[in-house]
């Protein structure tokens, strides 16, 4: 193995976790890196420690850019990189030293595009669980691509090595969060096979305060459009999957109008946004969805006056 893979690292505000994360980087068995931390504008310390960084190993480069969220932080990335893969791994995260040389081995012994790995959950210094997939194995693209939209195990950016070619004309939709489920479809659509490592080679670290644990209506309305756009690829290419898209956009659907308060302007947002695919989502949403839904479609405020309710 000598091809350069390319790690790119979206920094912002995680001065507490970026020497963990970038260090594991560093550590790497498999050392033919290239390693871009992309400083998305981050206030805090960040960009001073991305810089001390480069100064002791020649393999880094740092990006500073305004802040433009993850997705553009990304795409940034990207577009600096050189290697003939690309590997993303969060700023809170971090990666076991066997990680990339392990990932690689799977993906050129396969002759796969994309080669995606188990990961621990962490809430810091304890290990709260693992997910590995039941055997190391190779499954072609439309397999692989029913697990990204039925069962939801491949659909991270994270943990998972990339041929640089699929990037070709794909980049991450720029201000939204959520953006791997609306991405990671188009990248698998152009794989010729995926290979999954089984073991927990990638460490996800479960911030509170991280994007993935907001509960609110901006949050559910950004899955939303994810799951739109998932919608809307499964009905060009994959339409025995269109039904499962649309169970999951009357789902998030429903999450924003019930984190919505009067005045909020996500529930007006959300259903403009699935007005067209009503009868069809209704159509595919488990039973007491069907209901939640012609309930919000006859009183469609009744969600923000009750949160309002609740709120005194």
């Amino acid at each position: 193995m000598s091809d350069l893979v390319s790690v790119i690292i979206p920094i912002y505000k995680v001065e507490r976790y970026l020497e963990r994360c970038v260090r594991s980087v560093m550590d790497q068995t498999y050392d033919n890196l290239e390693i871009l931390l992309i400083d998305d504008g981050s206030p805090d310390r960040c960009g001073k420690m991305c810089d001390a960084f480069a100064e002791s190993d020649p393999r880094i480069r740092v990006v500073h850019r305004k802040n433009g969220g993850v997705s553009a932080a990304r795409n940034t990335g990207i577009d600096a990189s050189s290697g003939q893969w690309i590997f993303f791994v969060d700023s809170d995260d971090f990666i076991h030293r066997d990680c990339i040389r392990q990932l690689l081995a799977a993906a050129e012994r396969s002759g796969t595009d994309i080669a995606v790995c188990g990961f621990e959950r962490t809430d810091g210094d304890t290990i709260r669980g693992d997910v590995r997939f039941p055997v190391t194995e190779v499954i072609p693209r439309d397999e692989a691509m029913r697990h990204v939209i039925l069962e939801e195990d491949t659909s991270f950016v994270w943990g998972t090595l990339f041929r640089r070619e699929l990037f070709q004309g794909i980049h991450f939709p720029e201000g939204r969060t959520f953006e791997d489920l609306a991405t990671v479809p188009l990248l698998v659509n152009r794989c010729r096979a995926l290979a999954r490592v089984s073991a927990p080679y990638y460490g996800y670290f479960q911030r509170p305060t991280s994007i993935m644990h907001e509960l609110n209506a901006r949050s559910q309305y950004n899955v939303l459009l994810a799951w739109l756009d998932r919608c809307r690829f499964c009905h060009e290419n994959y339409r025995e999957l269109e039904k499962r898209c649309l169970a999951q956009m009357a789902h998030y659907y429903l999450l924003v109008c019930s984190y919505s308060y009067p005045g909020e302007p996500y529930i007006r947002m959300a259903r403009d946004l699935v007005s067209p695919y009503l009868r069809e989502m209704s159509s595919a949403a488990a039973g007491k969805e069907k209901l939640k839904l012609l309930i919000v479609r006859v009183f469609p405020g009744i969600y923000p006056a009750r949160n309002a309710l609740r709120r005194r």
